[in-house]
């Protein structure tokens, strides 16, 4: 799996599994300049996992009397990789692979122009000193700064959304994972992290976890996808693959299951665990509840077999609202 060979110079060093700026790994401005913009970059906070998120401010336009918006995000992989200095090549690290993946899945993504994945600028490599002064090179991609998350835009407007917005956002969300369905591609990371807002528009985000319907990369007894919002293939996988018959495949399904999730808190702003009955569910719309309880049954074989079906029927909701 190779990535473009653009190497990006910065201030940046590594100490401690940390990247610092100036004695710091928070809040300090950097320069960088990145397919010939100059930027201020910006770290916020370590986003966890495998990855840290850069904010980017474009330099001509920075105000330091302000308050400035970030225009662009970089996400970078914390597994570097080295350079051989007699290919002068980057020797790639195996486990930076579903990173260097979910490149490549954003990739096919904006070549079929779609509209409601996160769209990646640019990537490369940000070359970065560790304590010693020796080079270490970082995967990235560039992508839009989101200014919302699911979770953070729910808690500023659940209020203010009625039915029919919260419905319509369900419908939005789907049709971000039917893009990626149209791929092949499962997202198998469904959270409210991961939905993301830029400008108010709704994307899904961080597909680091993607998986390929032709393709198997996972290990045995590995443990995909996100605590506490993870199907029952996840679980099963984890602890039983190879020692029991239980359904171990994380799959589209796995993802309407996740989505099923997604729905019951947006709808009202929690998470249904273990058996649900009708009264767990506080809103009195029967057509919404049907849909989210066949898509998070345990059972594949009672869940919902397609986002198309999820689609469809929440299409045909939103027309009850709008007639």
């Amino acid at each position: 799996m190779e990535m473009a060979n653009n190497i990006i110079e910065s201030p940046f060093k590594l100490a401690y599994g940390k990247l610092i700026y100036e004695g710091q790994d928070v809040g300090k401005l950097a320069e960088l300049s990145i397919d010939d913009i100059d930027y201020y970059a910006m770290i916020p906070g370590n986003k966890g996992g495998h990855s840290i998120i850069l904010y980017l401010y474009e330099k001509e336009e920075f105000d330091s009397e302000s308050d400035n918006i970030p225009i662009r995000a970089l996400k970078v992989s914390n597994i570097f990789e080295r350079l051989n200095t007699r290919t002068n090549k980057i020797t790639h690290n195996l486990k930076n692979d579903r990173f260097l993946r979910e490149i490549e899945a954003l990739k096919e993504c904006k070549a079929h122009k779609f509209i409601d994945i996160i769209e990646i600028y640019y990537e490369g490599y940000l070359k970065v000193k560790d304590l010693r002064d020796k080079d270490l090179y970082f995967p990235f991609y560039m992508m839009d700064y989101a200014d919302h998350d699911l979770k953070k835009y729910m808690d500023e407007r659940r209020e203010e959304l009625d039915e029919y917005g919260k419905i319509q956002l369900c419908l939005e969300i789907s049709k971000g994972i039917k893009e990626l369905d149209n791929l092949n591609l499962y997202h198998r990371d469904l959270k409210p992290d991961n939905i993301l807002f830029i400008d108010g528009v709704c994307k899904i985000g961080d597909l680091g976890l993607i998986g390929y319907r032709d393709k198997d990369f996972d290990k045995v007894n590995e443990f995909i996808g996100p605590r506490g919002w993870e199907s029952p293939e996840v679980m099963n996988k984890f602890l039983t693959e190879g020692n029991g018959h239980f359904d171990c495949h994380i799959d589209h399904q796995s993802d309407l299951f996740q989505l099923g999730l997604i729905f019951w808190f947006i709808m009202q702003g929690n998470s249904p665990i273990g058996c649900i009955r009708r009264s767990d569910f506080t809103n009195d719309n029967e057509e919404i509840f049907e849909i989210i309880k066949r898509m998070i049954w345990h059972s594949k074989e009672k869940r919902i077999k397609s986002i198309d079906e999820v689609i469809e029927l929440l299409s045909k909701l939103i027309k009850k609202y709008e007639s």
